[in-house]
Formats: C-alpha cells, structure tokens, sequence
C-alpha cells in the first residue's frame, strides 16, 4: 500500500485552488447567462424595429429618414441581424414588396455585410454571404462571386453556381463545361428551378454537357432536356444508352419516355433484353406510364418468360393498367399456369382493387 505524505497546508492549499475554480466556474456561467439573457433582449427589441420598419416601407413605400432606425445601424450585430431579416422577409414576399426590400438593403449599404463574409476563410460564412448577395441580386458582384466556383467546399461552389445561373439563366451553367465535382440532386433541382427558358444557341453546350465523363453533369443535361423536352436530342440520347453506367441509363429511359415519339415503343423494347434488371424495370414503368396497349404482348411474353420476378410483377401491374382484366383472371385461374404466374396476377388485380 502506498501512502502519501500530506501536511495540513498543503491539503488546505489544494482545497483553495478546487474552490478558486469552482468559484470561477459559476462566474463564468453566471456571465454566459447574462449575456445570452442580453442578447435576446436585444434581439427581440431588433426584431420589433425592424418588423416596424419593414412594414412602413412594404405597405407605405416609406423610404423618409428615421433618426432613431439610424442610431442602431451603427452596430455591427444590428446590421447583421438586419440583414438576415430582410434576406428572409425577400423570400416571403415578390413583386413590389420584394423591390421595397431590396431598395431597404441597398440604401443602408447591407451588401457591404455580405461582402465582409467573401473575405472569410470558413465555408460557411463565405456561402452565407454569397446567399445574401444573390437573393438581394446583386448582379453587379457577379465577376467575384464567379471566382468561388469551382471552390474545393461544397457549400461554396453550390452557391456560387446557383449565383450564376440566378444571375445569368441557361448562359450561368458555363461552368459545366469543365466541372469536376458532383452535382447533388437537391443542387441539379435548384439549377432546374432558375432556369425560366432556354436560348437559341443551346445545342453545343448541351450535347458537351451529355458527352461529360461526370455522371452527375450527364444527368443534369437530361433532366435539362426532360424539362423543356427538347425533342432533337431524343437520337442521341438513344444511342448513349448502350453503353451508359446504369445511372446514366436510367436517367435517359426516362428522357425518352418524356421525348416519345413513334418509334419510342420499339426503341425501349429492342433495347430491353441487353440491359440489367434495373434499366429494364426502368423500361417497364416507362413503357406502363404510355398506356399504349401495343404493349401488352410485351408485357405478356415478360411476365410468362422472365426469370428475375421483379420484371413479372412490373410486368403484370402494367398488363392490369392496360385494362386487361378478364384475360389476366383466365390466364390465373388456367390449370397450365404456373403456381407463381398465378400468384403475381392475383395480387396485381388485388392492388387495382
């Protein structure tokens, strides 16, 4: 057993310290307290101002000096819990309301606030100010908001990207042509959203776009081509699909099904047995979605020949989507059918039920 020797000082000593930090402890709670105590009173008063303000200006156009506003946006935090609010309440209004804000932000110079979070090294804070720059359109700070592109975080080139395309429509998707990262589907949504129409001169940049060896740009391009249905790819599109990776495959069965023409039918049917299961359940839906009864043998020959059972459920849904009732309840109930034909029938009619 060991033992130490303590003396009487010594412990007393140690006991000051313990109670030192514990007293400074509670100091410190005690002052975290009180300033986070401070500071919703100070955001709840801004807040109330601010409210005020706003609503002067959105349903009187009040642009007239008010001595009192002005004495708080001398503080930093004021002006940055300002800018916030107005960045929220231009997402909650449009038209003349939203030109009333955007005034509001450029008469007390806000903009300089985003500028500040450019400078920063955190990610967070340079998306942030991006953000606030685009949805007050600010245009004019495009060339510096163009150089955080192909920014190595994520966060940042996303709102970067979506500054451009904000700012500059189909033309601010240049950065496709050389684009190494991936493109989220939340991002290729919000791409999609800022796109209003598409120019003349499209052509070349879309079949670069398709030609890309960055999946996610590939997919991007067709779901491009979906939305505006821009018929003269259907060719192209069709021919990239015998050697596509499966993304990319189903990407474009659902582009042609949303191009189809004539030939879309025995395009996707010819093509079915050389793809993999995925594409060809993909096939399926697409071909289910068109309710052309020329189908029905198709879905038929799948449904009897098929091994993979996913392909003779989907198969046997479509032939009931077709209205082919009666036939599908003889073909269950014939003696020569097989136990899982049957099956897969009976609980394709049940789900129409």
């Amino acid at each position: 057993m060991i033992f130490f020797d303590i003396s009487i000082h010594e412990l007393l000593y140690i006991l000051l310290i313990i109670l030192a930090l514990m007293l400074l402890l509670i100091i410190g709670i005690l002052l975290y307290v009180f300033y986070s105590y401070k500071r919703l009173q100070n955001i709840n008063k801004w807040s109330s101002i601010i409210d005020e303000k706003l609503t002067n200006v959105i349903v009187d156009s009040d642009h007239k000096t008010d001595n009192n506003f002005n004495s708080y946006t001398n503080k930093s935090t004021f002006r940055k819990f300002f800018l916030e609010k107005l960045v929220t309440s231009n997402n909650n209004f449009s038209g003349s309301a939203q030109n009333e804000i955007h005034q509001l932000f450029i008469e007390y110079k806000l903009y300089n606030e985003a500028l500040l979070n450019l400078k920063q090294r955190k990610p967070y804070l340079i998306a942030s100010g991006i953000q606030k720059l685009t949805a007050m359109n600010m245009s004019e700070h495009i060339l510096l908001i163009q150089s955080f592109i192909n920014h190595p975080n994520a966060f940042v080139h996303e709102e970067a990207q979506y500054a451009m395309v904000a700012f500059d429509g189909f033309e601010g998707l240049s950065f496709l042509n050389n684009f190494h990262y991936v493109l989220s589907d939340w991002h290729q949504l919000r791409l999609l959203r800022s796109i209003k129409k598409i120019p003349e001169n499209y052509q070349e940049n879309i079949n670069q776009w398709l030609d890309s060896t960055n999946i996610s740009v590939v997919i991007f391009s067709l779901r491009l081509i979906r939305k505006f249905q821009l018929l003269i790819f259907y060719d192209k599109i069709k021919q990239n699909l015998k050697s596509a990776p499966i993304e990319i495959k189903l990407q474009i069965i659902k582009t042609m099904q949303v191009l189809e023409n004539r030939e879309t039918l025995m395009d996707l049917i010819t093509m079915f047995a050389e793809q993999p299961v995925k594409a060809q359940l993909e096939i399926i839906k697409s071909l289910d979605l068109s309710r052309d009864k020329a189908s029905s043998k198709f879905f038929m020959h799948q449904l009897l020949n098929h091994p993979h059972i996913g392909i003779k459920v989907a198969s046997a849904e479509a032939l009931v989507h077709l209205n082919t009732k009666e036939n599908l309840e003889e073909l269950a109930n014939a003696i020569d059918t097989p136990t899982q034909v049957s099956l897969i029938i009976k609980h394709a009619l049940q789900e129409k039920i």
